[in-house]
């Protein structure tokens, strides 16, 4: 009968985490802050010789339950889950910046290295066509990986930091990368040395920059909303 009586703490932390913690206004990071609160409190009071279910019922009474914390939990949410966007945009316009710049330098890289090796402008200008599409494709697989594995999408934005420091850094990048590109397209009109050549080339990196925008657009329109379904934040 005293087997059939023992007190089990993880079972009765279930319990309690269940009750108290089951609103759609706390994350998943949250229940696991409560839940080990919870654990070291009883801890802490065994130490105090208190058996584990006395411990357990003073934890309890110390802690309190979602009617004495839960507004205040979720204004508190609610403020960091406003600076985790705000960070998140920003970093999501550096970024795509960043990487826009990024790619189209290297891809003037290219062309300029190839010129000077072999030559042939004409067959250069058509490896730089086939740079673009494999890098449309690196995009969509990417988009692709991020939305069946998400977890670590996830894992990332909830422990993305709420100080705005780091997007300077991004923000340094990217507009290095600007000036590098920029720095470039007298050197490619010279390499080229032809209007027809230097018009195909130019031409092809404006339809890169619409296609490599809406490929990035819509991936993150699609990830952002799954994220969104799966961690209640339109709930928030």
């Amino acid at each position: 009968m005293d087997t059939l009586n023992e007190f089990d703490l993880n079972t009765a932390l279930d319990k309690w985490v269940k009750y108290n913690c089951s609103g759609e206004d706390l994350t998943p990071a949250d229940v696991q802050e409560m839940r080990d609160h919870f654990l070291n409190t009883v801890n802490e009071l065994k130490e105090k010789n208190l058996t584990e279910e006395e411990a357990f019922a003073v934890a309890k009474i110390r802690i309190g339950g979602a009617h004495d914390w839960g507004d205040e939990m979720k204004n508190i949410n609610e403020d960091n889950f406003q600076l985790k966007k705000i960070v998140l945009l920003f970093s999501g316009i550096f970024m795509f910046i960043l990487s826009y710049n990024l790619i189209t330098s290297v891809n003037k890289l290219l062309l300029l290295g190839l010129n000077y090796y072999n030559g042939d402008v004409v067959a250069n200008v058509e490896i730089s066509k086939i740079y673009f599409n494999i890098i449309y494709l690196v995009a969509i697989f990417a988009i692709v990986t991020l939305y069946y594995l998400h977890k670590p999408m996830v894992w990332l934005l909830n422990k993305l930091s709420h100080n705005p420091k780091w997007l300077v850094h991004l923000l340094i990048f990217s507009a290095l990368f600007i000036v590098l590109d920029r720095f470039l397209v007298p050197l490619v009109r010279k390499s080229l040395n032809d209007k027809l050549l230097t018009d195909t080339f130019f031409t092809t990196e404006k339809y890169f920059e619409y296609i490599f925008s809406f490929i990035i657009g819509i991936g993150f329109f699609i990830i952002y909303r799954k994220y969104r379904k799966e961690n209640y934040i339109n709930n928030i």
